[in-house]
């Protein structure tokens, strides 16, 4: 999950407009829930997607996750897209990277791994 973490962290200061895009797209889906199915569809293919690849990685290791990848996964996504707003309103106001990782790594003695 580290190296995840560190890719979706390495997008949001690189491609910070890219980021903001896709949370316009998930509040725009959820605006329209009513006329486009996308809002519903969004989140599970996250779990899906990174499901597997924590999943991999926990077996790969022999580590025993004490929650559902997918709540995980959910876990995950929480606590970036609150860092990600935050460090996009003001890059400058706080180590936001700092403590993005400081809640991975609580997420991750939660779990277990």
């Amino acid at each position: 999950m580290e190296q995840v973490a560190e890719g979706y962290w390495r997008a949001l200061e690189e491609e910070p407009e890219s980021i903001l895009s896709e949370i316009e797209l998930i509040l725009w889906a959820t605006r329209n829930a009513a006329v486009s199915p996308l809002a519903g569809r969004i989140y599970p293919a996250y779990e899906v997607e990174l499901g597997n690849m924590f999943a991999s990685a926990a077996q790969n290791t022999g580590e025993q996750c004490l929650m559902e990848f997918a709540t995980l996964v959910r876990i995950f996504l929480m606590i970036y897209d609150g860092a990600a707003i935050q460090y996009m309103t003001d890059p400058k106001a706080a180590d936001h990277r700092a403590h993005f990782f400081m809640m991975i790594d609580a997420l991750l003695r939660k779990a277990g791994v």
